[in-house]
């Protein structure tokens, strides 16, 4: 059997991880594994306070490490940063990100650290650079644009630090793979209403997305390796010249991140990121030390097919374990978080504002989000027994070489679309989400809540609603064959506008996150030294036992 060519290009880009992993261990730092596991559990903490995807909890913790030990660069108070201050804060950042748990330490050397200090090095004097333009700017609306370029810059530069700490070869090149299929099969219609160039960024963000669900700095990150790579891989320090550069990248990455093509794009990248993730899945089981013995694993089409089932139905049963695990998860969650909002936020409210809470009002108020997101979740169904089948078709189509390929259209929006159909769809749209906030505040008034609370809980209801959408979509992990039902219609035209709202809502929260700020100035910095500070002195007793005989 022949295998096609792009999975051939897999294997080769893949054996750079098997490389990375397997490499000669040359001076690699110790870790205390009393810090290691302190570290560890307040990671844990962070991950229910920070309230982030999986992909971005690592890219956190070095975020708040750069925060941490860059506040001169970051707030402008320190004028000079010099080298040698660099090595030692490099070296201080690294072992931070070591005790939390997320990095394979053993990898990580001096020679890492060198690296790692020439990236910080980088970014902490464009910060400065960003610092004195926002000081120098009479304009109100410039002053809040470097404000947002500097969180932008420290988010690549997090990025940066991750990818040279953690390289991600095993997930590159199955982007790569899947990139590299979508672009032989996408139809533009009409033909070249878009150039070349753009069809590979809006594939390059679309893959991200739906293999691993990368949020828009990681993405924003990828596109500046692929277009810009004179940022990221040189460490040469032009200060005016590094800050202009990387604004004219940003300013143009942000205008593709969210286009109407780029969402056509997104939608066929989600219809079939299943047979990729399962081919990633595939190969992970073979675990070849070689592209020749990759290439000779896959060549067994009954080997390979054997596996695809095994490897389902173990995906198919954790799926169905974790869509109940979250619904529990999640109400207690939304039960516990509804309960402190009462006591410690509706509750003083309304009584500052002369209102009263009764104990049937209490119950409502913490019940009705609960329960609505226990609905929501546990109404996800998994995908239907006829997927597997077509999920292998599509896997098949991927490894193995095929005298003609599938074709994708990917069709011009707004030249052909019904102007009166559309007019009816919005207008739709915004009577569901209208009717939708009535029905919410309805139920909360006729449970008895004080228009304070009234307000805020349908707030939380459509923060809710959008957690749900976000849990079902991830749900269609190994979806390709989709079925739906009458249900499934009309909950969509109520629950997609006033998902939209809690989108909102949740990205502002995410922006103006209280407690994450709480955390980051009240217990970060002092438990990051008290974790340096048990290290320290785990060390001090093993010298002195070590005297001992």
């Amino acid at each position: 059997m022949e295998l096609s060519s792009y999975l051939v290009d897999y294997l080769r880009a893949n054996q750079k991880a098997y490389d990375y992993q397997h490499q000669p261990i040359v001076n690699s730092f110790e870790i205390d594994d009393l810090a290691l596991q302190v570290g560890k559990f307040y990671e844990k903490i962070r991950k229910v306070v920070d309230w982030k995807e999986e992909n971005a909890l690592r890219r956190g913790s070095i975020t708040r490490a750069l925060k941490r030990n860059l506040v001169g660069q970051f707030y402008g108070f320190a004028q000079t940063y010099t080298k040698e201050q660099n090595k030692q804060v490099s070296q201080v950042i690294v072992f931070e990100l070591m005790r939390s748990g997320y990095f394979n330490n053993q990898l990580i050397n001096t020679q890492k650290v060198d690296e790692v200090a020439a990236i910080i090095f980088k970014y902490a004097v464009i910060l400065q650079e960003i610092h004195k333009k926002k000081s120098n700017s009479a304009n109100r609306k410039d002053a809040k644009e470097k404000i947002k370029f500097q969180t932008w810059i420290l988010q690549i530069a997090s990025c940066e630090l991750e990818a040279c700490l953690a390289p991600n070869y095993k997930t590159q090149a199955l982007v790569q793979l899947m990139c590299s299929a979508m672009k032989q099969r996408i139809k533009l219609l009409p033909k070249n209403f878009i150039t070349e160039e753009q069809v590979q960024k809006y594939i390059l963000i679309a893959v991200w997305r739906a293999l691993f669900e990368a949020d828009d700095y990681f993405v924003a990150y990828q596109l500046i390796t692929a277009e810009f790579p004179q940022l990221t891989k040189n460490q040469t320090i032009n200060e005016n010249n590094d800050y202009e550069a990387f604004f004219k990248a940003k300013q143009q990455i942000f205008k593709e991140l969210n286009t109407k093509v780029g969402r056509s794009f997104l939608s066929l990248a989600n219809k079939y990121d299943a047979a990729y993730r399962l081919i990633g899945d595939i190969n992970k089981e073979f675990n070849c030390e070689s592209v020749a013995d990759g290439e000779k694993a896959w060549q067994d089409e009954e080997k390979v097919e054997k596996l695809f089932n095994e490897i389902y139905d173990r995906r198919y049963k954790s799926l169905k374990k974790r869509l109940l695990r979250t619904s529990l998860w999640s109400t207690l969650s939304i039960l516990a978080a509804n309960a402190f909002s009462v006591a410690a936020i509706e509750g003083p409210v309304a009584a500052l504002m002369g209102l009263d809470f009764t104990w049937f009002s209490i119950a409502m108020d913490i019940l009705i989000p609960s329960v609505a997101m226990f609905f929501l979740v546990i109404i996800i169904r998994p995908p239907p027994a006829e997927n597997k089948a077509v999920l292998w078709q599509e896997v098949q189509k991927v490894f193995r070489a095929q005298k003609t390929d599938d074709v994708y259209e990917i069709r011009q929006r707004g030249k052909t679309k019904n102007r009166v159909l559309q007019t009816f769809f919005y207008a739709t749209t915004l009577i569901a989400g209208a009717v939708g906030l009535w029905a919410m505040y309805k139920a909360f008034e006729i449970s008895g809540l004080p228009w304070t609370s009234i307000y805020l809980n349908v707030v939380y209801l459509t923060m809710v609603l959008f957690a749900s959408l976000n849990i079902r979509h991830k749900s269609t992990e190994l979806t390709v064959y989709e079925k739906s039902s009458f249900f499934d219609f009309i909950l969509d035209i109520f629950s997609i506008p006033l998902a939209r709202i809690g989108q909102w809502f949740s990205k502002k929260w995410k922006e103006y996150n209280v407690f994450s700020v709480f955390f980051s100035l009240l217990v970060d910095a002092p438990l990051s030294l008290f974790i340096s500070f048990i290290e320290d002195w785990r060390d001090f007793l093993k010298e002195k036992k070590a005297e001992i005989r």
